[in-house]
């Protein structure tokens, strides 16, 4: 499945690619019609991978505490940046290759967000990489958690 994430005003030229056959790497891939999906306001959005550059790197030996530490202070700039509101959670330390390179960040969940703070997110995103599709947040999939039997 390819996602693509576009203005309104772009949907048009999108469409008109439906059937077009592609070359990917040697393989043959047709794409079909396009699924239209608008951004709603929830009060928690996950992103899959965030990726965060330090300010003069990464300190060696790696320092698992020390790199949390320094990428939620980061996050949380950029989200006071763009004036947003939300409870901001790691969900686990995430990697990508690029170039025979391993980026690292983590997984996100922010949650507490009005709505006006969701769609501003999804819009502006945390972090580099967006069109690696990193930084890029979806509304979260919270498993309801198993009640006790009494």
């Amino acid at each position: 499945m390819l996602r693509v994430r576009v203005p309104a005003e772009k949907i048009a030229e999108l469409i008109a690619l439906a059937g077009a056959a592609l070359d990917v790497a040697g393989h043959p891939v047709t794409l079909g019609a396009p699924v239209i999906h608008r951004l709603t306001s929830v009060a928690a959005l996950d992103a899959r991978l965030v990726v965060i550059r330090f300010t003069g790197g990464i300190a060696k030996p790696f320092d698992q505490d020390a790199f949390d530490k320094r990428f939620v202070a980061e996050a949380q700039r950029q989200l006071v940046k763009h004036e947003i509101r939300g409870d901001l959670e790691l969900c686990g330390r995430q990697s990508l290759r690029v170039g025979g390179q391993r980026i690292v960040g983590h997984s996100v969940r922010v949650i507490g967000l009005s709505p006006d703070d969701s769609l501003k997110l999804q819009i502006h995103g945390l972090g580099g990489k967006r069109t690696m599709g990193c930084g890029i947040f979806r509304p979260a999939r919270i498993k309801a958690k198993a009640k006790q039997a009494a």
